[in-house]
């Protein structure tokens, strides 16, 4: 899952993994070039991917210390300096033991993406736009869906979040969107 901040537009590279314990202000163990597998407890979900990104890891996998098989929406981070991705415990336990005895596993992000490409033949001079999407996804809150201009800056309209139900059909994303129909 992942967190509520900085998302990969695109796969990444396959980095090493690295565990560095809680990640806190002190990592022993630099991911440099590498991906930080992260243990959540005692401090924000924004300060262990922060020591984490300063320490050099590309993106970090942050996993629950508790409830065994439930992943965590990580709030507060938005800011945040590298991609994180969420895993339960179960799974990050897993992986912590395999690097005590195997030290070359990788991770990568990958992405079940959707990308739709148009050409504005002519100038534009635009102050918004109102992209109309229908969707047939049953869990909305596990869409992040952004525009990309032609020189590469992304906007994002919709951030993951904690929506379990079905989106509107259609919706129009805007900054005044009072109505799912268009006008």
């Amino acid at each position: 899952m992942p967190s509520l901040g900085t998302f990969a537009d695109a796969w990444t590279a396959g980095f090493p993994l690295v565990f560095v314990g809680e990640g806190l202000d002190t990592i022993s163990v630099r991911p440099q070039r590498g991906t930080a597998l992260i243990q959540a407890r005692r401090a924000l979900f924004a300060e262990k991917i922060r020591c984490a990104h300063e320490a050099g890891a590309e993106f970090t996998i942050v996993f629950n210390h508790q409830n065994n098989d439930e992943t965590i929406l990580m709030a507060g981070t938005d800011f945040s300096a590298v991609p994180a991705l969420s895993i339960n415990q179960n799974a990050g336990e897993t992986r912590a033991s395999l690097l005590q005895n195997q030290s070359d596993i990788t991770a990568k992000i990958s992405l079940n993406t959707a990308s739709i490409e148009f050409n504005v033949p002519d100038t534009l001079i635009c102050e918004q736009v109102g992209p109309q999407l229908d969707t047939a996804h049953t869990h909305r809150g596990g869409l992040r869906i952004a525009l990309l201009s032609s020189r590469g800056y992304p906007s994002t309209l919709q951030t993951t979040n904690a929506a379990d139900t079905a989106g509107l059909q259609p919706y129009i994303y805007g900054p005044s969107n009072t109505s799912s129909n268009p006008t």
